[in-house]
């Protein structure tokens, strides 16, 4: 028993020391623009224990759609310790993915009995570089956190069957896990299918439901405590031909997540998959005779799986199902959903377990047909796993460096729009404007009408220089519908630098009268019409035949209601004018209304 038990504690140590070393280069990252500004450095709750009240009876995001309060309870207390070393965020992501493994080891160890197998899929899920997005970013702390208190949740429950007392820390655990993310709710389904495919054999029909029963009562509170709450917003199809088309490219974006598990290259953050908007799309079909190709196999091969082979199978489903696609739209932009990898976090225990099983089955086999030795088949597993190390290592090396990330996701899938936008804000942050001009054109070439790009745009364009270029991308939004604050502070702003540009050119020539007609357009623009009228008067003073300057003199003038002056600048102006020229037909039709008055 001792040396069992010593054989076990180098096994973990293994398992944790190869985990630190593989994630430790994202100790070098900084806070990121996406989640992070908004959860940790511009969340004021953090600041004070005594909002925790507040944090456990609202919204994680504001929106009413998210309850993570133990989440946000994580970065109060790192930011009470660290306040904003993101070092240590990283390093208790890092430390809590070690304990997940480690859990990852007991359950395996609890329904396989097979050491070897349990160390497997818990280095797999340990090291797989599929991981890394929940890891080398702060805030997958919710799915870091809600796949613990899930995987022990699940190991406790089991061992409830022999210690009574595991079922209360297990109920305990699936409260964490529900107040650190909504997807730990799928736990009594993973429950159930345990007791249904590994237990049932053993004990009987009636065996199986009723330990489970609790687990599914504390779900329903759980959804009590939120509609209490007012935390309901759900983002539903508007059609249920749209919501099985957003399903059909779910499972579309399941093979992906399987070739990325075998061959893990094409990583990128927050990644999207395109929404199918026809059944006649040759995608469809594709993937619907690949998953009739999986199914016929597993129909044909049945006898041969192993119950616990048919019940991780399960678990990698039933862990998937709350971003199916099927209960709520999970989109990042239009035409798009997410697939994000961080999605596949826990789901990936019931995948790489049952690859385990698998090549667990096909080295008992080769024993008796010898095809490839032990010495051999050892080299290659070491070799796999230290493939999957070194690109997990790489991943870690993208996220330490924040542009690297996005630019990288955008060689990989130049439409996320979401990424990119990102991307151009980091080099405005960082002072790079005529970068992030590129980058707010690219998502305005595709999507005109998104607001804050457009907003964005405007911005970049000022910390240019480039004020009356970012001005007109502001006059081109009518509704900036939430946005309405920063956009008036910004066009406010742009006038006061106009000005100042225009008057302090004056002060050097007073005589110069583009500055005098550029501060006429200024004043104008913010209902200044006396200074806007004077300003123009001077200009037309020093350029009497400049026939802007004599346009928007008159049109300044009717403005102010002076209308006679008004007509006398016009005919001024007519007679300088083609009878093609666009200013020709304004002038004409100004003259007309005020002839009309």
């Amino acid at each position: 028993m001792r040396a069992f038990l010593s054989k076990t504690v180098v096994l973990q140590l293994v398992i944790a020391l190869m985990t630190f070393a593989v994630y430790s280069f994202a100790l070098q990252g900084q806070f990121k623009t996406m989640d992070d500004e908004y959860c940790i450095i511009n969340n004021m709750n953090l600041r004070s224990f005594g909002n925790l009240k507040k944090v456990f009876s609202s919204s994680f995001f504001g929106s009413n759609s998210y309850y993570r309060p133990l989440v946000t309870f994580s970065f109060m207390v790192e930011y009470y310790v660290y306040a904003l070393n993101a070092y240590y965020y990283y390093l208790d992501n890092i430390i809590l993915h070690i304990l997940s493994a480690l859990s990852v080891f007991g359950v395996m160890m609890f329904v396989t009995r097979r050491k070897f197998l349990a160390f497997s899929v818990a280095m797999l899920f340990a090291v797989h570089p599929v991981q890394w997005e929940a890891v080398s970013n702060v805030p997958g702390r919710a799915i870091l956190l809600s796949a613990f208190f899930s995987i022990n949740a699940f190991r406790f429950f089991c061992m409830g069957e022999f210690r009574k007392s595991a079922y209360i820390v297990s109920a305990v655990c699936l409260v964490l896990g529900l107040l650190s993310k909504e997807s730990a709710g799928v736990t009594p389904l993973l429950m159930l299918a345990y007791r249904w495919f590994l237990r049932m054999p053993v004990q009987g029909k009636r065996s199986v439901i009723k330990p489970v029963l609790p687990f599914f009562l504390i779900n329903a509170l759980y959804l009590l405590l939120r509609r209490h709450l007012g935390i309901t917003q759900l983002f539903y199809w508007p059609s249920r031909q749209e919501a099985l088309l957003g399903f059909m490219s779910f499972l579309r974006g399941v093979l992906t997540y399987i070739r990325i598990f075998i061959h893990p290259v094409g990583l990128q953050f927050d990644r999207a998959q395109r929404l199918f908007f026809s059944f006649s799309d040759p995608e469809i079909r594709l993937t619907l005779g690949v998953y009739l190709l999986i199914l016929l196999v597993l129909f044909v091969f049945r006898r041969r799986f192993r119950a616990e082979g048919v019940f991780f199978l399960s678990w990698f489903v039933i862990d998937l199902m709350p971003v199916s696609q099927l209960l709520t739209s999970i989109g990042v932009q239009s035409g798009y959903i997410s697939l994000a990898e961080h999605f596949v976090y826990s789901a990936s225990i019931g995948f790489f377990a049952v690859a385990a099983l698998a090549v667990e089955g096909f080295y008992q086999w080769d024993k008796r047909k010898k095809f490839v030795s032990d010495r051999v088949f050892r080299v290659m597993l070491i070799g796999l796993l230290g493939y999957f190390m070194l690109m997990t290592v790489q991943q870690n090396i993208y996220s330490g460096n924040e542009i690297a990330m996005f630019r990288r996701t955008l060689e990989l899938n130049p439409r996320n729009q979401r990424v990119r936008y990102n991307l151009a804000y980091v080099y405005a942050r960082n002072g790079q404007y005529e970068d992030a001009e590129r980058e707010f054109r690219r998502i305005l070439e595709l999507t005109p009408h998104v607001i804050n790009a457009r907003v964005a745009l405007g911005k970049s364009l000022c910390d240019q220089g480039k004020l009356w270029e970012g001005l007109r991308e502001y006059e081109r939004i009518s509704d900036p519908g939430g946005l309405r604050d920063v956009w008036e502070r910004n066009i406010q702003a742009t006038y006061t630098a106009l000005r100042y540009q225009y008057e302090t050119r004056l002060t050097k020539d007073f005589n110069d009268g583009q500055a005098h007609y550029a501060l006429g357009i200024i004043y104008s623009k913010t209902a200044d019409i006396e200074l806007a009228v004077a300003h123009f008067e001077r200009a037309v003073m020093l350029e009497p035949e400049n026939p802007d300057f004599l346009f928007n003199w008159a049109s300044s003038l009717a403005a102010q209601g002076k209308l006679f002056q008004a007509r006398e600048a016009l005919d001024r102006l007519l007679p300088l004018l083609k009878e093609e020229d666009l200013l020709h037909s304004h002038a004409h039709a100004l003259y007309e209304n005020i002839s009309k008055k």
